[in-house]
């Protein structure tokens, strides 16, 4: 037996919430890295720099975190370049069967992730700096402090 059909409305403000849940359990998790991190509710507008679902971090990351599970990486990594204009793009894929979001799939550009470590790029784009690189979020965040761009963690961070 079969359950009652949810409506598209009730479908889509399920995502939403999954959405708005994940932004906030990846806020939550990097602060030992950025203190100041918190879900963005203001993506951009006259008066502020569009930092994407994430603020408070460095300030040249663009933040793209998806709770789907779907593999549509290269579409969302599309869209966040579009997006992040002159930031970092950096697409944070909830792992599935994974509740701990510094598990997550963090995915960059291999010539972005020169510049967030290095900060010069590791090829150029006519290379192989636009193939994608995918870590683990907890990776990408110590990759960031030992740049000096984020809070070195705690030792004892899970």
């Amino acid at each position: 037996m079969t359950g009652p059909t949810r409506t598209r409305a009730q479908i889509g403000k399920s995502s939403r919430r999954k959405g708005a849940d994940f932004e906030r359990a990846v806020a939550n998790a990097i602060r030992p890295w950025f203190p100041e991190a918190k879900r963005s509710r203001d993506n951009g507008s006259t008066t502020t720099t569009d930092t994407g679902d994430i603020a408070g971090t460095w300030t040249g990351l663009w933040w793209s975190l998806k709770d789907d599970k779907s593999g549509a990486v290269d579409r969302w990594f599309d869209e966040a370049i579009l997006k992040a204009r002159n930031l970092v793009p950096l697409v944070v894929q909830k792992r599935a069967g994974c509740a701990n979001p510094l598990r997550a799939w963090a995915w960059v550009r291999l010539s972005d992730l020169g510049w967030m470590v290095q900060k010069v790029p590791f090829a150029g784009p006519e290379l192989l700096g636009w193939r994608l690189v995918r870590l683990e979020l907890r990776t990408v965040l110590d990759l960031l402090a030992d740049a000096g761009h984020a809070r070195v963690p705690l030792e004892d961070i899970a």
